[in-house]
């Protein structure tokens, strides 16, 4: 597991709590932005509701987690940004294939699901993310105006060419302007921070690591 990196400070974290159930017990809540069996197509607004709603706090893992087990054996049930994804858009009713945060962005799953096991399996085309015209210069410049609420910043911090995490913007939410939600290895869960922050440690992992945004295909995610 890849844990704390040096950074200058960190920023405030105050939760948003939309919904009750949030929590560090795992990614299940009592309330729905949807009901389970609403298909419609989604919006950006809903999907970081329900992401925010179900995940945050929840214990984070690199261990092929799967929101609901304890994949690291510390005790609590792990998440990663694909499960925050995927098992959001489940509860909202939309049984899509479980992927690495390497396959919502180049658009694949395997027969592996969540597990860690890059490059064993056939992968399988399916449309998760679509481009997004925010570039990794914008990101790095701090320049936040291209984004809309539920685009995901992916990040990879130490330059492994694999994703370390997948970000939900949030917009103005939780008292900040610019505000992002993702399950963080320095935080050990999932998390909300401030893109106007300069030492938080999304900011940082920008600034010294590669980036870049997509938009999820809410159309595919919705009629699969």
């Amino acid at each position: 597991m890849k844990f704390l990196r040096n950074v200058i400070g960190v920023g405030a974290l105050i939760a948003m709590m939309i919904f009750t159930g949030c929590g560090d017990s795992g990614g299940g809540s009592s309330s729905a932005v949807n009901s389970p069996t609403d298909t419609h197509t989604i919006t950006g607004q809903e999907l970081a509701d329900t992401v925010v709603a179900q995940w945050l706090d929840v214990d984070f893992s690199n261990s092929n987690p799967d929101g609901i087990s304890d994949s690291d054996l510390d005790g609590d049930v792990d998440t990663n940004d694909a499960v925050n994804l995927v098992e959001s858009l489940k509860f909202m009713g939309h049984d899509i294939p479980e992927t690495l945060i390497n396959g919502l962005y180049d658009n694949y799953y395997t027969v592996n699901g969540y597990a860690e096991i890059l490059g064993t399996s056939p992968e399988i085309d399916f449309s998760y993310t679509l481009d997004n015209p925010v570039s990794e210069a914008d990101l790095q410049a701090h320049d936040w105006s291209g984004l809309e609420v539920g685009d995901l910043i992916f990040v990879d911090y130490d330059k492994d060419f694999i994703w370390d995490f997948a970000a939900v913007y949030l917009g103005a939410s939780s008292g900040f302007t610019h505000a992002v939600v993702f399950s963080s290895d320095y935080y050990d869960k999932v998390v909300i921070e401030d893109l106007d922050e300069p030492s938080n440690i999304i900011v940082q992992d920008i600034a010294y690591g590669y980036s870049d945004v997509r938009t999820p295909d809410y159309e595919s995610l919705s009629s699969y």
